[in-house]
């Protein structure tokens, strides 16, 4: 994923999902201020999740299951306050324990980690 996409700051959404693309979440994706989805699972991707998702400041609805994340559950999603969707299963390398911060998601409906 190329990071010039988080130059597309009026982007509302993006599906990318059941692809084979590769490499890491660029940062710059936590420029999307108005995205209200992204659809990123069923790829390979690598690495962790990045801390600047948590400043997507309108998502909704954001899938990042079955690729190939390591590490931890980034505590800033829990800014993430208009979020209603979070799909991260499937991702054998996260680990560590469900951060507090996802408490604050009080219009979360559907969690699947």
């Amino acid at each position: 994923i190329p990071s010039q996409m988080g130059d597309l700051t009026k982007l509302r959404g993006a599906s990318m999902f059941n692809n084979t693309f590769e490499g890491r979440i660029p940062d710059s994706l936590g420029n999307l201020k108005d995205a209200i989805a992204l659809y990123l699972d069923e790829n390979e991707l690598t690495g962790q999740v990045p801390r600047a998702l948590g400043s997507m400041s309108s998502m909704i609805d954001l899938r990042l299951r079955d690729n190939d994340f390591t590490g931890t559950i980034p505590t800033e999603l829990g800014d993430l306050i208009e979020l209603e969707t979070l799909y991260m299963d499937t991702n054998q390398g996260i680990g560590g324990t469900i951060p507090t911060e996802l408490s604050k998601l009080s219009k979360l409906n559907e969690l699947h980690l």
